[in-house]
């Protein structure tokens, strides 16, 4: 839309230089890959061999580095440290990274169709359909059930405690 185009299926009709010159990018950048991924095997197993002593600084090096170059801003290099030690807490105590992400990712356009959802119907607009309720409960369901079989688990472990 910057450079004047109107995405959607006229695109292939107003503009084919556009959309066949980009199949044709996409086609040689695999084939380019392709070569280098060959080419380059032996040396990309090798960086598996890199002493973490070494690798690890390295990474937070490029990290704080590419988060200040983005906007030249101290507080991007802040949060930036900020969730790699919230990612490493997570780590260290054996919670799961990949929901965090994905909340972090989808968290915002949630929230935004959640209010867009209540300002146009309320919040009954959830409990009229047989689909969502269900939804609703299954998402319910999901939550809870973990809590229910560590206190199932903690109940058993008393009761051998007990007997045993």
């Amino acid at each position: 839309m910057m450079h004047n185009l109107n995405p959607g299926p006229q695109l292939f009709i107003e503009r084919p230089d556009i959309i066949y010159g980009l199949f044709a990018s996409l086609l040689i950048a695999n084939f380019v890959m392709l070569i280098l991924g060959s080419y380059g095997i032996r040396i990309w197993g090798k960086v598996t061999l890199i002493p973490k002593s070494i690798l690890y600084p390295m990474i937070i090096t490029v990290s704080v580095i590419g988060s200040f170059a983005v906007k030249y801003s101290f507080f991007d290099v802040a949060s930036c440290i900020g969730f790699g030690v919230l990612g490493w807490i997570l780590r260290r105590y054996k919670y799961p990274v990949a929901p965090v992400v994905l909340g972090m990712v989808l968290g915002k356009l949630a929230e935004e169709n959640f209010r867009r959802a209540v300002m146009m119907g309320g919040y009954g607009i959830f409990i009229h359909r047989i689909a969502t309720v269900t939804i609703l409960l299954i998402a319910l369901f999901s939550f809870a059930f973990p809590f229910y079989q560590s206190y199932m688990s903690n109940r058993r472990l008393k009761n051998q405690g007990e007997n045993g």
